[in-house]
């Protein structure tokens, strides 16, 4: 698996378990297959966090486009929704002991089979799609 693959996987991941922001939403757009967030705060869509003084105008301009399919609910566009199931998993924090270790292999084991389900579920190839991140 590549980097970028691995990202992919990552980042369904956040969409579906691990983020804890109500106004972080996920989505993946079909027609350039590429994986993307926005923040929707009451009836607003944006773009911008702490982390949008780093987009470039080209990908700031990509995402702006991707605000007004969302916002028009084009077919193109899947929202990566959250899981009745919730993962508290930390892969940063230590395993306490062999037991948590195995419980947190556990874990990810079925977060990828979550993603993967995803990804087949949508027909979405993993090799051929692209993401922006907002860092």
């Amino acid at each position: 698996m590549t980097w970028k693959q691995d990202r992919v996987l990552v980042f369904i991941w956040a969409g579906q378990f691990l983020n804890d922001d109500p106004e972080k939403k996920f989505y993946f757009d079909k027609d350039d297959k590429t994986f993307f967030s926005l923040y929707l705060t009451g009836n607003q869509y944006n773009l911008f966090d702490r982390h949008a003084a780093n987009l470039t105008k080209e990908i700031e301009e990509i995402l702006r486009l991707k605000i007004e399919k969302v916002k028009t609910n084009s077919r193109s566009i899947i929202e990566i929704e959250k899981a009745d199931k919730v993962f508290d998993y930390s892969p940063s924090i230590p395993s306490k002991d062999k037991e948590d270790f195995k419980l947190k292999m556990e874990m990810e084991n079925e977060m990828i089979k979550y993603a993967l389900r995803f990804l087949d579920d949508n027909q979405i190839d993993l090799e051929t799609t692209d993401i922006i991140e907002l860092y």
